[in-house]
């Protein structure tokens, strides 16, 4: 009777522990998810900040000074005629959904530059995805290599993180191999260094 009464105890204790976990990995979710749209807010409200001055008008001046073409070339590129150009920069006709194609197609023009706009910022979330995998890269490299020179560290840092690619993890496995590459380059610079302070002396 005693050993099934603490049987039936320590299910209970097991249970009660499964039920806090799973409330506190719950409220995790739900604050991660709250958070996740705070910042989409955020990064909408800026965009709505940065996008109250909109004028094609002016985004196709800009565009036609970009390329160093006056009205009448410009014009025949667009495949319409000086008048109709003069028009759309004049702000007397709105431009067609055909010659804002025609301009983005060519790929040389941001679609800002056409809305007259600074680039959108960069989301928050994405931004803060950059911080964190750089910071792990750098822990991960003082780690391997505690005696490394770290402004040689930070100097290829941010070449790692700008091609790391959207569909890999930043698992510990994968910071710790690009960690190892990235120790690699260095080495090879010291090698180099050494061999032109040698070449030089």
């Amino acid at each position: 009777m005693d050993r099934d009464f603490k049987a039936q105890f320590r299910a209970q204790g097991i249970a009660e522990r499964k039920r806090q976990t799973r409330k506190r990995n719950e409220l995790r979710r739900r604050e991660a998810s709250e958070y996740a749209e705070y910042l989409r807010r955020k990064d909408a409200k800026q965009r709505r900040a940065s996008r109250k001055h909109i004028c094609v008008s002016e985004g196709l001046i800009r565009c036609r000074k970009q390329r160093k073409l006056n009205q009448t070339d410009f014009a025949k590129f667009l495949g319409i005629s000086r008048r109709a150009l003069v028009n759309y920069e004049n702000g007397r006709r709105v431009v067609g959904g055909d010659v804002l194609e025609k301009i983005l197609a060519d790929g040389e023009i941001e679609m800002h530059d056409i809305f007259n706009l600074n680039p959108d910022p960069v989301p928050i979330s994405t931004r803060l995805e950059i911080a964190e995998l750089t910071a792990k890269l750098i822990a991960a490299c003082r780690d391997e290599c505690p005696n490394i020179d770290i402004d040689k560290v930070l100097s290829l840092v941010p070449h790692t993180v700008a091609h790391w690619p959207k569909s890999r993890r930043p698992s510990r496995k994968n910071i710790e191999k690009a960690a190892l590459e990235i120790l690699d380059d260095v080495d090879h610079w010291e090698e180099a260094e050494a061999y032109w302070d040698e070449q030089q002396g």
